[in-house]
């Protein structure tokens, strides 16, 4: 321990102590007033203000005369109780593994967003310029072969380009009068473009072909793991389609096409079928327990507009430019295609004539579709009998109505009529999966995946 060459004393009746100093004690700071947590935190954190020979005292009096050095790591107090700040394991495979091409890969398929990858089915139109040359000189690819084998795969980021970057904090400022910019608090981020190759083996592994990380520019720099000049260099360029992916993921695939998205619909939920004491309330109601809350919560904490928001301290876009992302989503949203699993693949070139058993999200996904399916329609044969039934229905049809009502709940391409036991069982077909599969797909994985920093950094 680096502590000990100094003597030390604890003066427990006035809660304080000091290390040895020309023959007296030089008493340094008083401990009664905080817990043993909060010197751990602020020792890891090196927020004491001290020395770091005080930080040291203050960790032999927590832990019974035991140095720091001497500590586990997942024990305090002497050993006497778990670190609090290591209740949770790391995440010890990626940490390991995130490094490789091969993991980087992986995860697009079968990782922590599995709705960002797209198979490339006219190149010429989904790829940028300067990649698909690169692609077809630099590293002599035979492009329209990797087409027509439906092997090339991306991840299109371009989208970014039409935000501003800076003021990174409370954008735009006329909007946020009240909230200081921050004029040395730059962020940044690129709207890139990542292109995979599938194997041709078995189809379950993809390899990174390149990368171009500002990818509305024409002549912009593409990067691989062969032509970089480093591995450093290389590993930057996938740190920063990283950082693309990772705030796409959490506030566009999560927060908005899940939680945001369903909000106006639990509230058309309530006015009709909860107010009326509908049989369909049996069926909504697991589906909007506690969305309200959570989603509230995420706006006055993860997403709201305020100094030092969450979202301008920790993310690379910004609370203002996170806000502009999400009315662009919300102005081409669907119903029948974003909550629809099926056609949601389609409109990403997955559809049935694709061979990707890698793609889990779409292979298991399907199968709870289906079963989804079959317990909706059951359902809806239980509540009617015939079409007539639901066509007659005026609190179903009140409820379809706020649904579609752009003045309402505003859900693109929702029936403002439901006129028969399908449709009606499409519908909650779709808002079943939009809770359930969906929402586990981009959600449940966060830990394994996004906790450790460098493989989805949220800000650079």
């Amino acid at each position: 321990s680096r502590f000990s060459n100094y003597k030390y004393e604890v003066d427990r009746v006035n809660c304080r102590i000091g290390y040895a100093e020309h023959d007296s004690i030089n008493w340094k700071r008083s401990y009664g007033a905080k817990t043993a947590f909060a010197y751990i935190y602020e020792h890891e954190q090196g927020s004491f203000g001290g020395t770091s020979i005080e930080g040291e005292l203050y960790f032999r009096l927590i832990c019974g005369k035991l140095s720091y050095a001497q500590i586990s790591p997942t024990r305090i107090l002497g050993g006497l109780l778990p670190n609090p700040f290591q209740l949770v394991p790391r995440p010890s495979r990626l940490i390991e593994t995130y490094m490789e091409d091969s993991e980087q890969a992986r995860q697009y398929l079968s990782g922590p967003n599995p709705c960002s990858i797209r198979l490339c089915t006219d190149a010429t139109k989904q790829l940028p310029t300067s990649m698909l040359r690169f692609l077809e000189e630099q590293q002599k690819l035979d492009v329209p072969a990797l087409v027509a084998e439906k092997r090339l795969l991306f991840a299109d980021y371009r989208e970014l380009a039409e935000l501003n970057i800076n003021p990174h904090n409370s954008y735009p400022p006329s909007l946020n009068p009240d909230i200081p910019v921050d004029e040395k608090n730059f962020r940044y981020f690129n709207p890139a473009v990542i292109a995979f190759a599938l194997d041709d083996k078995d189809r379950t592994e993809m390899e990174i072909l390149a990368i171009q990380l500002r990818g509305t520019e024409e002549d912009a720099p593409v990067y691989s793991k062969e032509t970089c000049s480093s591995e450093a260099e290389w590993f930057m360029a996938k740190v920063m389609v990283a950082n693309s992916e990772a705030n796409m993921h959490e506030f566009i695939h999560h927060l908005c096409e899940t939680h945001l998205f369903f909000e106006g619909q639990v509230v058309a939920i309530h006015n009709n079928i909860r107010n009326n004491n509908h049989p369909l309330w049996d069926f909504f109601e697991p589906l909007t327990k506690d969305t309200l809350f959570m989603n509230w919560t995420a706006r006055n904490t993860l997403f709201t507009f305020k100094p030092r928001a969450f979202t301008d301290e920790f993310t690379s876009l910004g609370t203002g430019q996170i806000a502009q992302l999400m009315q662009k989503k919300w102005k081409s949203y669907d119903f029948f295609t974003n909550a629809h699993l099926p056609n949601e693949l389609a409109s990403r070139g997955f559809d049935d004539n694709v061979e990707l058993p890698g793609y889990l999200f779409r292979e298991d996904g399907l199968k709870l579709w289906d079963a989804l399916g079959e317990f909706t329609t059951n359902f809806v044969d239980e509540v009617y009998a015939t079409d007539a039934d639901v066509a007659d229905d005026f609190v179903l049809q009140g409820w379809a109505k706020e649904m579609a009502d752009p003045g309402s709940a505003n859900v693109g391409g929702f029936p403002s009529k439901i006129e028969d036991k399908a449709t009606l069982a499409l519908v909650l077909q779709c808002m079943w999966w939009l809770c359930s599969g969906l929402h586990a797909a981009v959600n449940n994985t966060q830990y394994d995946y996004v906790s450790f920093t460098p493989n989805r950094p949220l800000s650079v």
